[in-house]
This record gives C-alpha cells, sequence and structure tokens, in this order.
C-alpha cells in the first residue's frame, strides 16, 4: 500500500518544489480514486447523521435525569435561538422543557440503547473504508465484526459524550475562584484527548489487519486536529454568513450539517493514511 508517509522528498538541487508539488497531487488523487475514499464518507456521513438524533435525545434526558436543565436555559437555547426561526426554536425549545420537565430515566436508556446501535453502524462504516484504504480482506466472521463494531461504538459513544459533558457543564461544577478558571482552559484538551483516543482505538482494533500502535497515534492526532480546524471553519461561515431563519435559509441547516459530515468523514480516511 502507498502511503503518504512513503513520499521522499529530494535532497537539495534535485526536482523543483513545483514538480514534487504535482507529484504529491498525483498522488493524492490516486489515493483517493484507488482505495474509493469518497464514497466511503458518504457511507460514514450518512451513518453519523443518523446516529445525531439518539445522540441528541439522550444528552437532553440525561442532562433532565441527573438535574441539569439550566444547562439548555443558560448555555445552549441562546447560541440555538439565534440560527433558527422563532417558530422553529419554540418548537424545539418546547419538547426539550418537557423532557427536562420529566426526568424520566426511560428516555437516556432507550435513547442510549438507539445511540448503541447507530453508532455500531457508523463504526462498520468506518472498518469498510479503512479496510479499503489498508487493502486488508475481511476474513473475520461476522459475530467477531459486530462484537467488535458494537464495542468500539461504546466507547466511542462514551467518549463523545464525557467530551460534551465536559464542555457544556465542567466549569458549572465550581462557579468561582482558581478551579473554575482551570476547568474553563481544561476542558477543551480533555474533550480533544477523549476524541483522539476514540479515533486511535477505533484505527487499531477496527480493521481487518491491525495497525501498529504508533500508527493509530499519529492517524487520531492528524484526524483530531484537522476536525478541531474544521468545527472552527464552520462555526466562522455558521456565525458570519449563513442565515437560517430565512424560509430558504432554514432548508440550508441540513446541506451544511451535511457538508460538514462528510468533510469530516474525508478528513478521518485521509488521515488514517498517514
Amino acid at each position: 500500500m502507498r502511503s503518504i508517509a512513503l513520499v521522499k522528498t529530494s535532497p537539495p538541487g534535485g526536482a523543483p518544489v513545483g514538480k514534487r508539488a504535482a507529484a504529491l497531487v498525483r498522488l493524492w488523487i490516486d489515493l483517493f480514486s484507488r482505495h474509493d475514499i469518497l464514497n466511503s464518507a458518504s457511507a460514514i456521513s450518512f451513518q453519523t447523521l443518523k446516529a445525531l438524533v439518539p445522540l441528541a435525545l439522550f444528552g437532553i434526558g440525561l442532562l433532565g435525569t441527573v438535574g441539569l436543565s439550566d444547562v439548555w436555559d443558560g448555555q445552549l437555547a441562546d447560541g440555538v435561538s439565534r440560527q433558527l426561526t422563532p417558530t422553529a426554536f419554540i418548537a424545539i425549545d418546547t419538547a426539550v422543557q418537557k423532557i427536562m420537565m420529566d426526568g424520566s430515566p426511560a428516555l437516556p436508556v432507550f435513547a442510549g440503547a438507539l445511540l448503541l446501535w447507530y453508532a455500531s453502524g457508523l463504526v462498520r462504516a468506518c472498518i469498510g473504508g479503512m479496510n479499503a484504504i489498508y487493502e486488508a480482506d475481511e476474513q473475520r466472521p461476522l459475530w467477531r465484526r459486530w462484537a467488535i463494531s458494537f464495542a468500539l461504538a461504546f466507547c466511542i459513544a462514551l467518549a463523545v459524550v464525557v467530551s460534551v459533558i465536559a464542555v457544556t457543564t465542567g466549569p458549572r461544577l465550581v462557579e468561582h475562584g482558581a478551579l473554575h478558571a482551570l476547568l474553563l482552559v481544561l476542558r477543551w484538551p480533555l474533550a480533544a484527548a477523549l476524541l483522539g483516543v476514540a479515533v486511535g482505538l477505533l484505527v487499531h482494533y477496527g480493521p481487518a489487519t491491525r495497525r501498529q500502535a504508533r500508527w493509530a497515534s499519529v492517524g487520531s492526532l492528524v484526524v483530531v486536529a484537522a476536525w478541531i480546524a474544521e468545527s472552527l471553519l464552520f462555526s466562522g461561515y455558521v456565525g458570519s454568513f449563513a442565515n437560517f431563519k430565512s424560509a430558504s435559509g432554514a432548508l440550508t441547516v441540513f446541506l451544511v450539517l451535511a457538508a460538514y459530515l462528510y468533510t469530516a468523514s474525508i478528513i478521518f480516511l485521509v488521515g488514517v493514511q498517514i
């Protein structure tokens, strides 16, 4: 398998920079075509989109169950209201308030089980994409593939949920003082580290041919760093240019979300090749 890590740069006085750049571009085009990255990214982004609904329900239900319903009113509702039409926000806010007031553990349990099911499908889509990249033949029995996908899905879902909780509720554990400032700063590195561990586990244990730990760690670092950069770019676009309050703008919410997930999937598949 050819990888970007195997590209050798010419010594000083060798091939011009332009030729080396052209060779690098040709290599990436060949890798995209040969490993069917775009189709694999479509499958991964679709599975991710399906998993977002139970993830949102699980998060909202969990906040209501543990008595942190003020997180929605104090941190999340204002940002959502600025991006949606008043009618759409009222409908969402009403549904969230009802879930928060109920506080029953039934919804988090049901949404968690549904999240695990959809996340396992996402993991299997990632495994298929990585097998194509690593040119590995899938010879594991069906029961083992499904067991691995559910185990990895649980780890990934746990990392995502803990990351979201750390970012949204971590600083609320201590309202004032140096510890509060420390939690404000550390929540983002903690979230990035958890996502990096989740990606590393997926890259190491998911493919039919197990990767070395050092490759998994390098790939996960690149993927998480690129995801952060992508999130900042999309956040800047949504905050500065996108207008979801008009009738036509509301329809673009799904287009922007789909584009974000598709780009993130491509980043993942490119990162695991490094």
